[in-house]
């Protein structure tokens, strides 16, 4: 557990859901959630992207329900982080758990720079099972969709559903996933002896 907590993409952003053991064990449902807990408390993930975040949506004056000044960046940093949280819980440890599907990313030993690529983008719509076979990343699909849905409790009256499918796509799978292999991939040789271990 501690070698997939240390991991990180360029040495900053926080990666703790990518296994250089091809043939990793499933996670157990108490791993899932503790590396989404890990993954969702991680100061980097607490401040710097969410505040940053946060100032993206005051200075476009997205959803304008917030004031300007320093309560509305509080509520739009509130409601970010909230939403990093509740997407990182629902995709990687909710969903997971009840569809029997792992969010490892499971780096493949070898392989060409297409390979790799291809890899990469098929990770985003397919995962492998607790039984060890691929299958379609329902677990990924659903917990933004239901992420999204959540946040409209908390976020401001009158968003609409494009809106609060708009606030996920800073979790999107597509970014995550390609920016975990590329740099995996990149720098093997640096972290192979950081391989997470189930």
């Amino acid at each position: 557990m501690a070698g997939e907590e240390k991991q990180r993409v360029l040495g900053v952003l926080p990666n703790v859901y990518t296994s250089y053991i091809w043939d990793a064990a499933p996670m157990t449902p108490e791993l899932k959630f503790r590396l989404a807990l890990r993954s969702s408390l991680d100061p980097v993930t607490l401040l710097v992207a969410r505040l940053l975040w946060a100032g993206v949506e005051q200075a476009h004056n997205s959803f304008p329900g917030y004031d300007q000044g320093f309560e509305g960046y509080a509520q739009r940093y509130g409601s970010a982080y909230a939403d990093t949280v509740v997407g990182r819980f629902m995709g990687s440890a909710v969903f997971p758990i009840l569809l029997h599907q792992d969010p490892a990313i499971l780096l493949p030993g070898s392989g060409s720079v297409r390979s790799r690529i291809l890899y990469a983008l098929q990770r985003t719509v397919i995962c492998r099972g607790d039984n060890g076979r691929p299958q379609p990343n329902y677990s990924r699909v659903l917990g933004s969709f239901a992420a999204a849905g959540i946040s409209n409790i908390y976020r401001v009256p009158g968003r609409s559903a494009g809106e609060s499918h708009a606030s996920e796509r800073t979790d999107s799978p597509w970014r995550r996933c390609g920016v975990r292999m590329f740099y995996a991939n990149s720098f093997r040789e640096v972290n192979q002896e950081r391989a997470y271990v189930c």
